[in-house]
């Protein structure tokens, strides 16, 4: 807890104490939402953190808000390319599909297969965030995100089959998180309004392409 608030809270008032007058993107995240009421989460959606790491992106956002500078929030929802640490899931989700790609494993073992996540390519992310600073409105917050929930269980089939192997997905006792949001997607129509942006890649593409870079 106490090196997340340094890195988002910190070092967002640090950043912004010497931003001067340039524009400056503060990147948030969906975790903010916690457990949604309802679908799509859109920006009007209730805030209601659940962890240290959420508590401290909404903390960033009121520092960045009352800073007076020339600020635009984005909350982004999960999203992933070739590279990111295994820790998360599509990376430790890739790493055992590459594994059924050299015939070393048939099953992949996740925490809960049947969790329905929005997922997004980094590669489209980081194209919104630079829109957002061209075009995002000043002190507005805008959902990043793909717009639709992903059965992880059914991706994992999905890009095996795309790979020319059949797969079994099986619950990892390991990753087990009992008290998973079951679905969660959101909505980009705001930022699509202001700037044009919809997200190109498809998933099954991104893991692919992880896969390749395993």
């Amino acid at each position: 807890p106490k090196l997340t608030q340094d890195i988002n809270v910190t070092g967002t008032k640090n950043l912004l104490s010497v931003a001067g007058e340039a524009r400056v993107l503060i990147v948030s995240s969906a975790e903010v939402y916690g457990t949604p009421k309802g679908l799509p989460v859109t920006e009007e959606s209730a805030m209601a953190p659940g962890s240290p790491y959420a508590e401290s992106r909404v903390e960033q956002e009121k520092i960045a808000l009352a800073s007076g500078k020339d600020v635009v929030i984005v909350r982004s929802f999960n999203h992933s390319g070739p590279g990111q640490p295994g820790k998360f899931v599509l990376p430790y989700l890739a790493k055992q599909l590459a594994e059924v790609k050299a015939f070393k494993r048939d099953t992949i073992l996740l925490g809960n297969p049947h969790v329905q996540r929005d997922f997004s390519d980094v590669r489209d992310i980081v194209k919104a965030y630079v829109l957002a600073l061209e075009k995002g409105e000043s002190k507005e917050v805008y959902n990043l995100c793909s717009g639709r929930a992903y059965h992880l269980g059914k991706l994992a089939v999905k890009v095996a089959k795309e790979i020319g192997r059949d797969i079994q997905v099986l619950k990892d006792p390991e990753w087990d998180r009992p008290h998973d949001i079951l679905e969660l997607y959101g909505s980009y129509k705001k930022f699509n309004t202001v700037t044009g942006w919809k997200p190109e890649i498809d998933i099954v593409k991104t893991l692919l392409d992880m896969v390749d870079s395993c």
